[in-house]
């Protein structure tokens, strides 16, 4: 997880910064350009999305298309609420970025005592 996040935040900073003006057709510019990293497929299953958030690009990586993957096979609940970060074009051809670190899920499966479950936050 914490490589993903970490090459999104690297790609979002790699690619370039396109003018000022946030708006839709930047969101699906920017979705383009970063495909060329993560892959067509990262986006069209929404594992990472890119839209428009105020004055700034929300990048939202969210791995409940992989886990559910994973959970209909295993029976197990995963819930996780998506990283986001927020990245603002600058005049200079960079990025401005920033994002809230903070984050909290909740975990189930059936162990061999029975169910079992876990929450955890992240702060």
């Amino acid at each position: 997880m914490n490589r993903v996040l970490s090459a999104v935040f690297v790609l979002a900073l790699s690619a370039p910064a396109f003018g000022q003006t946030v708006n839709g057709e930047g969101a699906k510019q920017l979705s383009e350009n970063l495909s060329r990293y993560v892959g067509r497929q990262a986006i069209d299953r929404g594992l990472l999305k890119v839209s428009v958030e105020g004055d700034a690009y929300k990048l939202a990586v969210d791995v409940k298309p992989v886990v559910d993957l994973l959970a209909a096979q295993h029976s197990f609940k995963f819930d996780f609420s998506p990283y986001a970060l927020l990245v603002k074009p600058s005049g200079n051809g960079t990025w401005s970025v920033s994002a809230d670190v903070s984050q909290s899920g909740s975990f189930e499966f059936k162990g061999p005592e029975g169910p079992q479950s876990m929450q955890f936050s992240i702060t």
